[in-house]
Order: C-alpha cells, then structure tokens, then sequence
C-alpha cells in the first residue's frame, strides 16, 4: 500500500532558531573542493537541545536516563496527532477530552505552527501547564512530541513541566514541524544522535501515512 512520509524536522543551520541562552549552532568549513580541496568537511558546533531535539530524563536528572540508552518503543511505532488550537496555556482539561490511552506516542498540534518556522524566538508560545503535564503522566502515555522549542512558559524558572514529564518516564520531543500534518494517526519515526551519556539530541523525525 502506498506511504506518505511527513519529515516534522526542522533544519540545521547556522541560522536554526534556538531557545534564549542556549548555543547558537556553528558552520565551519574545514575542507573545501573550491578551494582545492579533494573533498568537503563541515565542523559542526551545536547544543544538545537545538532545533528538533529529544529531552530525556538526564535532562533534569544527573541520574536520569541518557539518550544512548532510551528504548526504541519511545521512538517508533503508533503515533496520534492531536490539535488543540485558540489556546497559550494547555491545560489537563484541554487534553482530557481527547482520551489519551496508556504507551500511547502522542504529538501537539498547536498555534505553534505559526511560529516555528519563523526566523527569530517568539516567548509568546503556546506551552504546557503542569495539571496538563501531570495528565499526560496519569495516562500513561510514553512519548509526548511538542511543535515549538519548549514545552512549557519560557519565565518558569522551575522548569516544573519538564521536571513532572521527565520524572514521569514521558519523552518529550520538542521543535516538530506539524504545519502540514492533520490530527489522525500515524506511525513514526524518531531517531536522536546516540550521543553518549547524552541529556538530549537533535532528532530527525518522520511521521508514516497510509495513502
């Protein structure tokens, strides 16, 4: 049966948009066949949580799970789009109506879309309440993908959402591209850098449809 694939990936580059604080991403030419050269070499330079990028719970966590160890039923299989829209805070009582089921992957779909492809960090994002972070660990779900670059209110010193996912053995993917992706189910794809020890990594990830 035909297949459409939905790369939610953001690109990297040196102008790859990135959370106040953290690294901004570096391009250096170290070979170059214009110049010479027998081949191309790029260093790159690049904090772990940029772009698309996983968090896990190293994270928040000096002992907390790392990125080379977590379990590929994070990262691939049975995945449900969600839209919640007209929303900044996401509260419990915006996702509960949506009967989220245990092991479920589940992706958030918000007004989001209208900034992540934007050329500079916007701090009015939608983002995650904690009773909305605390629902999603009740209900068992497993993985919990994000279309902006936090998932929770850039002045929360606390970091309490992250905190209450992490410590709640839930995933979260942050900086998907959900534009053109509607709410049904998929099946997806999510590979991060094996980075070791790793608090994070960029990830390419790719949502599977049936035609």
């Amino acid at each position: 049966m035909p297949k459409i694939y939905h790369d939610l990936t953001l690109e990297l580059s040196p102008e790859t948009v990135v959370v106040p604080g953290d690294p901004r991403p570096q391009f250096r030419e170290v070979k170059s066949i214009s110049r010479g050269d027998v081949l191309n070499l790029t260093n790159l330079s690049f904090g772990t949580h940029t772009g698309t990028h996983i968090d896990v719970p190293k994270h928040i966590n000096d002992n907390g799970l790392t990125v080379d160890r977590l379990g590929f039923d994070r990262l691939l299989g049975p995945a449900r789009v969600i839209e919640i829209r007209d929303r900044r805070a996401i509260e419990r009582a915006d996702l509960e109506k949506h009967a989220l089921k245990r092991e479920m992957i589940v992706l958030l779909k918000t007004d989001n879309c209208r900034l992540i492809n934007a050329c500079a960090f916007d701090p009015d994002f939608a983002y995650l309440t904690r009773d909305a972070a605390e629902y999603l660990v009740e209900s068992g779900v497993k993985t919990v993908g994000f279309d902006y670059f936090s998932v929770e209110r850039l002045d929360n010193p606390l970091l309490d959402v992250h905190s209450v996912l992490l410590s709640g053995d839930v995933v979260i993917i942050e900086g998907l591209d959900l534009t053109a992706v509607e709410p049904g189910r998929y099946e997806m794809v999510a590979l991060p850098l094996k980075v070791r020890n790793g608090d994070g990594g960029p990830t390419r990830v790719v949502l599977i449809e049936e035609a």
